[in-house]
């Protein structure tokens, strides 16, 4: 009789369960799911021509570092945020708007580190946007090594642990140069979209005010409104 008795106990408590959830046509937001979309308000869309550049930036920027070996992963979240604003701004602006900004700062503030590192790293500020920054370095040889002396091509056994001087040129690398004008981009790029998405948040809490409603769902944009997020209802 046991699993019987314990089907029972599990029968009853779905029944239980079943009876506590909220359909989703009603209760919360009264509704949400039925609620037509709200097409955004024309201060916001005035702002879609620049976060599509800002979209077409990004894309740029990260395939000038994956051709160049240096790949800015970090540019991937803001990209992905900014394209979801510029092409489902109905579906996503309520969601997408703060993100977007916070993302871009985030991701200005490692760029940032990124370009001092650079800068003061080896070759250093001088040879930022340099093809070649030829440098002699003293190394000692790990093993015994066939070298040539011109102009004969004389063939000479230089024995292992021997001192000599290596040239290294780490700016004619193939992709060192453009390494450094992407990241460069991609700066500008943040910056340009942390300021376009302070501006489009301070235009909402505008519209907020003016009894405007957050294209997403019909929920009341970014608090203004009755019942909408943080906003008081008329009570």
């Amino acid at each position: 009789l046991k699993p019987f008795f314990l089907e029972a106990v599990v029968l009853r408590g779905l029944r239980a369960s079943a009876a506590m959830v909220v359909p989703m046509g009603g209760g919360l937001g009264g509704g949400m799911m039925d609620q037509p979309m709200v097409e955004p308000p024309p201060e916001l869309l005035r702002y879609k021509p620049a976060t599509f550049v800002i979209t077409i930036g990004y894309v740029v920027v990260i395939i000038m570092g994956i051709t160049s070996g240096s790949p800015l992963f970090n540019d991937i979240f803001p990209l992905i945020a900014a394209a979801l604003l510029t092409f489902r701004a109905p579906q996503c602006l309520g969601n997408c708007l703060l993100p977007f900004m916070v993302l871009a700062v985030m991701t200005a503030v490692l760029d940032i580190i990124s370009l001092i590192g650079a800068l003061t790293g080896d070759p250093g500020a001088a040879h930022y946007f340099s093809t070649s920054c030829p440098k002699t370095q003293m190394v000692k040889l790990s093993h015994n090594t066939t070298a040539f002396i011109l102009p004969n091509h004389k063939e000479v056994m230089i024995p292992k642990d021997t001192e000599v001087d290596l040239q290294l040129d780490v700016c004619a690398s193939a992709g060192y140069l453009v390494t450094n004008i992407a990241l460069l981009l991609s700066i500008l790029l943040d910056i340009s979209a942390s300021a376009i998405g302070w501006r489009m948040f301070k235009t909402a809490r505008a519209s907020a005010e003016n009894g405007q409603e957050m294209p997403n769902m019909g929920m009341p944009m970014l608090g203004g409104g009755a019942g909408g997020f943080g906003g008081g209802g008329s009570g």
